[in-house]
């Protein structure tokens, strides 16, 4: 079953600033979009705070954080970025706070 999804505005905000300056990992990390909503629950449960969140790597060096809202069969996809510094995003922090005030 495919979920619908949905996009935080900084994850909006990201994408729009990313296709100006790398075109080509703009186009993997859409294809990764259309990977999730197929199959959610493939991706890593993350720990601690994030718990429930889930991340979907993009290459090496990059991560998409998002959340699934089982009932409303949506993806929230919350923020993405490098590996070495996504989870330490006060960014990440509201969007997750926010996709869980939705339940």
């Amino acid at each position: 079953m495919t979920f619908f999804l949905d996009v935080s505005d900084e994850a909006k905000h990201r994408l729009r600033k990313l296709k100006k300056k790398d075109p080509e990992l703009t186009k993997r990390i859409l294809k990764k979009f259309d990977l999730i909503i197929k199959n959610p629950y493939h991706y890593e449960v993350l720990k601690g705070d994030l718990h429930d969140a889930r991340k979907a790597p993009v290459g090496d060096k990059y991560r998409i954080i998002f959340d699934i809202h089982e009932d409303e069969k949506s993806v929230i996809i919350l923020l993405f970025g490098h590996r070495k510094d996504i989870y330490t995003k006060n960014e990440l922090f509201k969007a997750f706070q926010k996709s869980k005030k939705r339940r």
